[in-house]
């Protein structure tokens, strides 16, 4: 029996990438709690790290997780900038 279609090829591949933030949201969605700062200090390399928080930040926005080549550029310089800005180092 065949799959039903739900989702055109446009839409399924929207659903698939993270969301893209303007520099508010930005801000509101990769602003961490200590204690996830903590677990990503604990984790061994600066790129799980930085993945670790995007995926943070993607999840308090729509509640999925997202594969990390989808990242977006600009969340990746965003947070890598703020970690280092605030002693968690990346």
């Amino acid at each position: 029996m065949p799959k039903m279609k739900i989702l055109n090829t446009v839409e399924q591949e929207a659903l698939d990438m993270p969301p893209v933030f303007n520099n508010v949201q930005r801000k509101r969605f990769f602003d961490f709690p200590l204690k996830i700062r903590h677990l990503a200090d604990n984790l061994r390399t600066p790129i799980n790290r930085l993945c670790f928080l995007l995926s943070c930040g993607y999840f308090k926005a729509s509640l999925r997780f997202f594969s990390a080549r989808t990242f977006h550029s600009l969340d990746i310089r965003y947070v890598a900038q703020i970690s280092v800005v605030s002693g968690h180092m990346l």
